[in-house]
């Protein structure tokens, strides 16, 4: 099942799931607020939000 949106791919969710796994949100928070946004809204779409619901069931 493709994302929702067509401009999402593969890249896009790597990044999302490295920056989970990373734990660089709390930096990204401070000094790169408009990138966690997008990670976040990646993190958001229907199809991803299932393997992360899957990997990080608190969040």
């Amino acid at each position: 099942m493709p994302a929702t949106r067509p401009d999402l791919g593969g890249l896009d969710f790597l990044a999302a799931v490295v920056a989970k796994w990373s734990g660089t949100r709390a930096h990204l928070r401070d000094a790169r607020p408009h990138l966690l946004a997008t990670l976040e809204a990646i993190e958001r779409d229907p199809v991803f939000a299932s393997v992360f619901a899957r990997h990080w069931p608190d969040g």
